[in-house]
């Protein structure tokens, strides 16, 4: 049973933000619901006051600017999945998105709810930390802008503030020289939190020389994290079958596992190398037959 709590449902972000202000902290801010009413009904945490920012409309669009994508923090995991902007030009996240729960879970779940859930295990955050996406936040002291790569700052912990919330992620265009993919290990297909999760970045020149790569995880240190190691390996050579291999075994020394009711960290250590081989061989073929239409 849910321990009794106030519910209040603000119609604009500066509502929002006034109100929990003069809630003076005893308050959570609720996306979709479908971290906070399960920690609630658990009560692994307790709040006297909830405040639902599903009144907020203004914080639910997918555009598409000349050298950004803007994505509202209340823009559910669906809407996205469901995107043609999202399938066919940031093709990573989508990968992601929609290995989420299940599809009535991606219904009601949120981009910025499963970011500033700021689980180690959250899909989005790998292909996220790939394409060096940002989130901007506002609260009392106005607006402010962070790399996601520094909003982490420990499980289930981020840089917001108190009465602060994520109105918005942004993310660069990438040049039509690169491609992406996500892949997580998990005992089943859907309703499945990942054992382990890996996202392949790759910008390549002709003859498939890399320009630019980046390498992103999920539950793999306490954070979701960028491997720069594994990144270096792959940066100005050829990639092939055999720098991804040399690149997956590097990403085991920025990597800081542990072992969980889940899976050892033996064995996380032990497909690391495996996840970012079959992701970078992915982007590699996605960035080929992209090439065949530039």
């Amino acid at each position: 049973m849910f321990k009794q709590f106030n519910y209040f449902k603000p119609a604009s972000v500066a509502e929002a933000v006034e109100l929990s202000g003069k809630l003076a902290g005893n308050c959570a801010f609720m996306a979709g619901g479908t971290d906070v009413l399960v920690k609630l009904r658990s009560r692994s945490v307790t709040f006297d006051n909830i405040i639902s920012l599903k009144e907020i409309t203004d914080l639910s669009y997918i555009r598409l600017e000349e050298e950004e994508l803007l994505v509202g923090a209340m823009t559910t995991l669906r809407e996205l999945e469901s995107s043609s902007i999202i399938k066919e030009r940031f093709t990573v996240l989508h990968d992601a998105v929609k290995q989420i729960g299940s599809v009535q879970v991606r219904n009601v779940g949120t981009l910025g709810g499963n970011i500033c859930s700021s689980l180690p295990s959250a899909d989005s955050a790998a292909p996220l930390l790939a394409l060096e996406a940002r989130v901007r936040i506002t609260g009392p002291e106005g607006d402010r802008e962070v790399a996601l790569k520094d909003f982490f700052t420990g499980p289930g912990k981020n840089v917001l503030k108190p009465a602060e919330i994520v109105k918005e992620i942004t993310i660069p265009v990438p040049p039509r020289s690169a491609a992406a993919a996500y892949i997580k290990l998990g005992r089943r297909k859907a309703m499945e939190i990942p054992l382990l999760g890996a996202a392949v970045y790759l910008d390549l020149e002709a003859e498939d020389i890399c320009k630019e790569a980046r390498i992103a995880l999920t539950t793999m240190a306490p954070t979701p994290i960028r491997v720069p190691r594994a990144e270096a390996v792959l940066v100005g050579g050829k990639v092939d079958k055999n720098s991804l291999r040399i690149a997956g075994e590097q990403a085991n020394l920025d990597a800081c596992p542990r072992s969980s009711r889940r899976c050892s960290e033996e064995y996380r250590r032990k497909v690391l190398p495996v996840l970012v081989r079959r992701a970078g061989t992915i982007a590699l073929k996605r960035s080929k037959e992209a090439a065949q239409w530039r």
